[in-house]
C-alpha cells in the first residue's frame, strides 16, 4: 500500500541503474573522508568520543599511545604495527587536521598537498601544519620523547590564529 503511494517499486521489479556520483575537486578529499570515517570508528572502539572539539585530542593522544607501546612490543601484534603506522598516522593525523580546521574557519588555512610534506593544513604557500608527521611520530617514538600530539595542537592552533610567537 505505501509503496504505491510513495512511489516505491516492487522488489521484482528491476532498478534503475544510476551513475556513480561525481567528485569534484582534488583527490585527497576522498581520502581525508576515509580517514575521518575511519578515525570516528576506531575511536568508538577504544571507547573514545572523537568529536572534532579541542576536548577530543587528548583521546587522540591516547589511542596514539597504545599504538606507540604496541610498536615497542611488535611481538605481542606480529608486527602488524609496523606494517600500519603510517595508516594509523594518516586516520588521526586527518583527524587532528580537520578539528583545527573547524574550530578555526575563518584563518584562511584549509587542506592542501605540499610537495615533500603530503596532506598538510596550510596557509597559502606559508605557514603549513603537518598532523599526519606528528601523529607518526607519537607512534614511533612517543610522548616520553617529546613526540605527543596535544601540545602540537595547542601550537597549531596559536599559529592558525596568529599569537604564535616563537622562543615560548
Amino acid at each position: 500500500m505505501f509503496g504505491k503511494l510513495f512511489g516505491r517499486k516492487k522488489e521484482n521489479e528491476p532498478r534503475a541503474e544510476r551513475p556513480a556520483p561525481q567528485v569534484q575537486g582534488p583527490e585527497y578529499v576522498r581520502f581525508i573522508g576515509t580517514c575521518l570515517g575511519n578515525a570516528i570508528k576506531i575511536g568508538e572502539d577504544y571507547g573514545e568520543v572523537l568529536d572534532y572539539t579541542p576536548a577530543s585530542i587528548p583521546a587522540v593522544s591516547r589511542i596514539l599511545d597504545g599504538y606507540h607501546q604496541r610498536y615497542l612490543h611488535p611481538e605481542e601484534d606480529q608486527g602488524l604495527i609496523r606494517n600500519k603506522a603510517d595508516a594509523f598516522a594518516s586516520v588521526f593525523g586527518v583527524y587532528i587536521g580537520e578539528t583545527l580546521l573547524r574550530c578555526h574557519p575563518n584563518s584562511g588555512y584549509g587542506w592542501a598537498e605540499k610537495e615533500g610534506f603530503g596532506l598538510v593544513v596550510a596557509k597559502g604557500d606559508g605557514y603549513h601544519i603537518d598532523a599526519i608527521a606528528k601523529a607518526t611520530k607519537q607512534i614511533v617514538n612517543g610522548r616520553e620523547n617529546g613526540d605527543e600530539v596535544e601540545s602540537f595542537f595547542h601550537v597549531a592552533e596559536q599559529l592558525m590564529e596568529g599569537t604564535f610567537r616563537p622562543g615560548r
